[in-house]
């Protein structure tokens, strides 16, 4: 089964937003540019491979969870 950007972009959505975050709430929690959360939650690009146990842990969910598994 392939994983799409734009299924990762909705789960992103979705903790953020079940937060009350912004984009640049989360951004500042990561140090990014609201931009770079912005790419990620409309599907035009993925997080760096090293920043998904960061998601997980700001959003403590496991990682499982950034990828579709049930929370």
């Amino acid at each position: 089964m392939t994983y799409h950007l734009e299924k990762f972009g909705r789960i992103l959505l979705e903790l953020r937003k079940e937060r009350g975050w912004t984009q640049s709430t989360l951004a500042n929690k990561m140090n990014l540019s609201a931009q770079s959360v912005s790419k990620w939650e409309r599907g035009t690009s993925y997080p760096d491979i090293e920043l998904f146990p960061v998601l997980a842990e700001i959003f403590n969910v496991d990682i499982g969870v950034l990828f579709g598994k049930d929370k």
